[in-house]
């Protein structure tokens, strides 16, 4: 009885793709300013989800119930960040990381997470109230 793979050879990813700036880091950190970092920066300033009670907490309104981020704002600029960069072309990350992120992960793609996530942060919204 002979092995399946008996012989063949097996392929491996090119890990030194992880110490290249131009192939990996410039992509990569591009992505993560545009739908992470900037994103939670404006849903910071602009948390319309904290209320501020004004005297001691009670014991339905506690501290853990104020937030940091609000996740309305956060998918809101996700949404309209990627639809900026990558369908219309706005040039706040170099093209060449564009083009990378469009062919590993997909424009559309990266529009139906903002999407899911205002959706999520629409749900959290109505439970919270």
């Amino acid at each position: 009885m002979s092995h399946p793979i008996h012989g063949e050879p097996i392929f491996l990813p090119d890990l030194f793709n992880l110490l290249s700036i131009q192939a990996f880091w410039i992509p990569f950190l591009s992505w993560a300013f545009v739908t992470l970092a900037l994103p939670l920066v404006f849903a910071y300033a602009f948390n319309f989800s904290s209320t501020h009670h004004m005297g001691p907490p009670s014991r339905r309104t506690s501290h853990s119930n104020v937030r940091v981020f609000d996740p309305i704002t956060f998918a809101v600029t996700k949404t309209l960040l990627v639809f900026a960069v990558f369908y219309r072309g706005c040039p706040i990350i170099p093209r060449g990381a564009v083009s990378t992120i469009t062919s590993a992960i997909g424009s559309e793609t990266l529009l139906l997470d903002s999407i899911i996530a205002f959706v999520y942060g629409l749900y959290d919204a109505i439970l919270a109230h």
